[in-house]
């Protein structure tokens, strides 16, 4: 692998993803095979050079805990719906994991957790100006006369991407107070704001709790200047009719856009296979599998809608709570265990503005979306920076983002030792 490829692997990851997601067909046809390419490269990456140098943590118990759900999600082909779908969807995550957890942890020890974090998002905040500027001129009797999707498919996109990035964002610009970084959280607001994602906006408002809670500890005139702009701001875009129409929407709130009637399509089809569900990915073809045609009643959308009804309805109940009690519990325990660690907290905060939109959409274990990789690259970097707090003293870095790369292992311990 060239040094060149290497050094910018994020950004060349990340540009196939938009692509596939985007409204002209061609344009998401070449990004549909370039993202599966990047995750084979990825997994042959790891086989051909992770084992030089191998991952520290290799019997950390998250891989443990992940593989053993990766595993359960494959066996289920045993009794799934459609065996062969289910394989492929299982294999894709395991190749998403693979990138995530293996190579990006490997990338994030030679060049640092900061550096992978900043080109990943700049990199969603280019795309996202060219997001902008390509729909303003392409498509400019959309603006203001509907939610905001450019030149995306469908503007739950944008609210899916924002939804895992624009709280790292503001929380790497309160830090460093830097022009880019206010500049790429100027970006992913707009779009947001613009999308009209209404989970995404809430996702986000929740996330900065915790992340301004941490930031008090050391900066508190920072946290109670930017709340106080945002409180502003929001109080600002709440009075236009843009938000009346566009994102409060009061014909659907009650029903989050129908969704609440799927959920209950849905929780037909949990009752009636309650144990071990219908098949990962299974939820694709539920509704034909049932007979079920969501057009004549007046409904649409793919699968049933929800991360969480999804896993019900794929895994069956048991995984599902689960899968989601180690997730939340990890997130929130980790949290309040490590409050005043401001980057940690930041990324952890950011899991939750995902989890909390996963409620909406069934993405959150999709290997081929934006959405679920920054997802779990994000989780990622939370417990790989915990690991390294308890190995190697991180504690007295953790009020800042490193500007400086992270020592690899080698390094680490000659360095402890030459302090000794």
């Amino acid at each position: 692998m060239s040094r060149f490829f290497w050094k910018y692997f994020p950004v060349f990851y990340v540009i196939p993803f938009f692509l596939a997601a985007f409204r002209v067909e061609t344009v998401s046809q070449l990004g549909d095979l370039l993202r599966w390419a990047v995750l084979l490269v990825s997994f042959v990456a790891v086989v051909v050079f992770g084992r030089k140098r191998s991952k520290p943590g290799s019997a950390y118990l998250t891989d443990g805990v992940i593989i053993g759900f990766l595993g359960l999600f494959l066996i289920s082909a045993a009794w799934s719906i459609n065996p062969s779908y289910t394989v492929l969807r299982a294999l894709s995550l395991v190749l998403l994991y693979v990138c995530a957890f293996w190579l990006l942890w490997r990338y994030a020890d030679e060049y640092s957790e900061d550096t992978l974090i900043r080109y990943l998002l700049n990199t969603v905040a280019f795309i996202l100006a060219v997001n902008l500027l390509g729909g303003a001129i392409l498509f400019p009797d959309e603006l203001f006369t509907r939610r905001f999707q450019g030149l995306f498919s469908n503007p739950n996109a944008i609210g899916l991407i924002t939804s895992v990035t624009l709280p790292l964002a503001i929380a790497r610009w309160l830090h460093t107070h830097k022009k880019l970084d206010l500049l790429v959280t100027g970006i992913l607001a707009l779009n947001l704001m613009g999308s009209g994602s209404r989970a995404a906006l809430l996702g986000v408002a929740i996330a900065m709790a915790p992340i301004l809670i941490s930031l008090m500890v050391k900066r508190p005139q920072w946290a109670v200047l930017f709340s106080v702009m945002a409180i502003i701001i929001v109080g600002l875009f709440v009075n236009t009719a843009y938000f009346d129409e566009y994102v409060l929407r009061e014909d659907t709130l009650e029903t989050a856009s129908n969704r609440t009637f799927i959920w209950e399509i849905a929780e037909d089809y949990i009752d009636r296979r309650p144990d071990l569900g219908h098949g990962f990915a299974s939820d694709r073809f539920i509704h034909d599998y049932y007979h079920v045609d969501l057009r004549k009643l007046g409904l649409r959308g793919y699968g049933v809608m929800s991360s969480y009804y999804g896993l019900a309805v794929q895994m069956g109940l048991p995984i599902t709570v689960i899968f989601f009690s180690l997730l939340w519990g990890s997130i929130l325990l980790n949290i309040v265990r490590y409050w005043k660690d401001y980057v940690l907290v930041s990324l952890f905060a950011t899991l939750i503005s995902g989890l909390i939109v996963s409620v909406f959409e069934n993405t959150l274990y999709s290997a081929g979306n934006m959405f679920s990789f920054l997802f779990w690259v994000w989780l990622m970097l939370a417990l790989r920076r915990i690991k390294y707090r308890r190995r190697y003293a991180m504690a007295a870095r953790s009020q800042t983002f490193p500007t400086q790369p992270v020592p690899g292992l080698e390094a680490q311990a000659a360095l402890r030792d030459a302090r000794k």
